[in-house]
């Protein structure tokens, strides 16, 4: 899967990079004025920060969906155009987006206050979401975490390697700054893309056989 992303990738880091940089640029100016204002402990900061939420809801959530589906195009259309399909494909089923992806980080969230683990293994299940949500938009937000559960069911462990796998690329990007998140992001969200992919080929193959086993029997007259 990570060689899948690699070759994606390999002499075409230029817009995924742009895209991460944009997506990086208008997280910060969200979160700049919110920490200042955090250092202000009174009603007026706590509304602030109320409003604040609300707005990392509504504009990053739909934002998120969209990001993790461009390098999806990336991966599986040869479409380098990340900074504009994320805007596009984030924002164009816009409700259907926002809900989907707010349910997928409540559940978690629930799971999470149950105990760490279950969460994390639960976070790992719902992980594929953002991708369905694009992919079925006759699915609600509800149907897509369960779609995204059943098809990781069995596969999470070898995300979880994946996942462990980035980690040390993550540590070692704090010696440059992050400035390393710029090459190591797209190769992250290019490898979850091929994740999906791969999961979607078990998925139809499955599917396949079962229309297969389902089929009547044709007699042997029929044959002749």
């Amino acid at each position: 899967i990570r060689q899948a992303a690699r070759s994606a990738l390999k002499n075409r880091y230029g817009k995924p990079m742009l895209a991460v940089v944009v997506y990086y640029a208008l997280l910060l100016s969200y979160y700049i004025p919110v920490n200042i204002n955090n250092l202000h402990h009174d009603a007026k900061s706590a509304a602030v920060s109320i409003c604040s939420f609300v707005i990392l809801v509504f504009l990053f959530y739909p934002l998120v969906v969209g990001l993790v589906y461009a390098f999806r195009r990336f991966l599986c259309e040869g479409d380098d155009n990340v900074p504009a399909n994320m805007f596009k494909d984030g924002y164009s089923n816009y409700w259907h987006n926002l809900w989907g992806y707010l349910i997928m980080v409540i559940k978690t969230a629930l799971w999470m206050l149950l105990l760490i683990v279950p969460g994390i293994v639960m976070g790992m299940a719902y992980a594929m979401t953002p991708f369905i949500l694009i992919d079925n938009p006759e699915l609600s937000g509800w149907d897509a975490c369960e779609r995204s559960r059943k098809m990781m069911k069995g596969h999470k462990w070898q995300y979880f390697l994946m996942a462990l796998g980035f980690f040390g690329l993550s540590l070692a990007s704090v010696l440059t700054l992050f400035i390393a998140n710029l090459w190591l992001i797209p190769y992250i969200q290019t490898s979850k893309a091929a994740f999906y992919e791969s999961l979607k080929e078990e998925e139809q193959q499955h599917d396949e056989q079962k229309d297969l086993q389902g089929q009547p029997e044709v007699p042997q007259e029929q044959l002749v």
